[in-house]
């Protein structure tokens, strides 16, 4: 799998879009009346989802018209967590998610991907891209662009490669589009680390309609040279938190290369915070075609001159890819399979044949999971030859599959206490290894 779209689906699978804070259950069984509350967002639009049904452990609650939910529940809630509607978005289910202390942490704005945009509004950017001096970037730089916008939208551009000699520079559709975006611009050099590149970003943009001359110019000020530290060989990111917003993921991006320290001007003129990310990938591990993920995580961290990177992980994790193919088996409302050593969780991806986007991701604390009734009823049993895909996972330092919703998430609007994360996923690029049709 291409490095940089692991990276971006370990991240995501990790925070969940982003973790604003760690809760603490202080285990009192006594029956109180509590409430759990927050809103649905379309992970695009930002726009609230209706409809949408919300479960946290025994507790269900059901969507209003503009995304929002209340469920009444106990002092403690424990048990699996999902958010989930029909086949209309990607669904979320969390096997045995740990106790929630709902009077300390009531609120959980949660994300859902569309898995259908035929209906959605696009407007397309496009025009020249220029460095600090006025001078155009060059043929096949290639350009990201992400985009957000202060209602909890979000999307990405992709990865284009521009065409200086056609004159075309760069085009992309979004269908993030109001009069508020916040642009976040990364140019990258023909090699795999952005050298030469830079990023930059724009504020308060109007892109409610297309633009034909979208010109972008890097900033003359507003960088700082920034000190990374760490090991020779580390391949490093980092997450822009930008208050009221999504993340910016991979603003940075670099490694150390026959060094212990880099120095990378960052444009950030507003100090905003940073979550660093030092990841090793290991191709063909632990067999031909596999590769495996790892990833340490730190906390929240002031914009600074000089970055300490966290530690990069030398534990083996998983020692083997899960066979789905051949191990899965399904028997009507449970999901089971053979696991792996060295895995301490499993990560899954779900679809059917009527989708071809992933249509859910599942995470699992141990080799069976049994689905509620009412998640069969409405998702499982509107889609059609279900196939499943499913990767071992090894956590670290405060990092638990079943600990991440416990936590609430949703737009940045910091401080936040952000906790070191560890964690090692493995990904098997082999279509054989999947169950295919598992769930009629």
């Amino acid at each position: 799998m291409e490095r940089k779209k692991l990276a971006f689906l370990v991240i995501a699978l990790a925070v969940l879009t982003l973790i604003l804070g760690c809760p603490s259950p202080d285990g009192n069984s006594e029956t109180l009346t509590n409430t759990i509350s927050g809103k649905v967002i379309d992970l695009i639009t930002g726009n609230g989802i209706s409809g949408a049904k919300v479960l946290f452990g025994s507790y269900m609650g059901i969507t209003d018209t503009n995304g929002n939910y209340t469920i009444s529940v106990g002092d403690l809630v424990t048990g699996n967590f999902a958010v989930y509607k029909g086949v209309e978005y990607s669904f979320i289910f969390f096997e045995g998610m740990t106790s929630i202390d709902p009077s300390a942490n009531p609120t959980y704005n949660l994300y859902m991907m569309p898995l259908d945009t035929s209906t959605y509004t696009t407007v397309t950017l496009s025009g020249k891209i220029y460095d600090d001096g006025g001078t155009e970037i060059l043929d096949d730089y290639r350009v990201e662009l992400f985009i957000f916008n202060s209602s909890g939208g979000g999307t990405s551009g992709g990865e284009i490669f521009y065409d200086k000699t056609g004159g075309t520079g760069y085009t992309i559709d979004t269908m993030t589009n109001v009069s508020n975006c916040f642009v976040s611009v990364k140019i990258k050099g023909n090699d795999e680390i952005p050298i030469p590149g830079f990023s930059f970003f724009l504020q308060n943009q109007d892109l409610s309609a297309s633009i034909s001359n979208y010109d972008l110019t890097q900033p003359s000020t507003g960088y700082t040279d920034v000190t990374i530290n760490g090991v020779d060989g580390d391949y490093f990111t980092a997450d822009l938190l930008v208050p009221g917003y999504l993340p910016v993921q991979f603003y940075v991006e670099g490694e150390l290369s026959g060094a212990s320290s880099t120095i990378v001007p960052i444009y950030n003129p507003d100090n905003y915070p940073l979550i660093w990310i030092n990841s090793v990938y290991l191709p063909d591990d632990p067999g031909t075609n596999d590769e495996k993920a790892k990833m340490s995580m730190s906390a929240e961290t002031a914009f600074t001159s000089s970055v300490n990177l966290p530690l990069k992980l030398t534990e083996v994790g998983p020692t083997a890819t899960v066979n789905a193919a051949n191990t899965a088996n399904w028997n009507g409302n449970t999901l089971s399979f053979t696991g792996v050593g060295g895995a301490t969780s499993y990560f899954a991806f779900i679809n059917d044949d009527s989708t071809p986007q992933v249509q859910g991701m599942i995470s699992m604390g141990d080799t069976a999971l049994t689905f509620t009734d009412d998640f069969i009823t409405s998702v499982l049993n509107p889609g059609s030859g279900w196939d499943i895909d499913i990767g071992p996972v090894w956590t670290g330092t405060g990092m638990d599959w079943g600990n991440m919703i416990s936590q609430p998430i949703g737009l940045y609007n910091g401080p936040a206490a952000v906790p070191l994360y560890e964690i090692i996923l493995i990904f098997a690029d082999d279509p054989n290894t999947v169950a295919v049709d598992i769930i009629p």
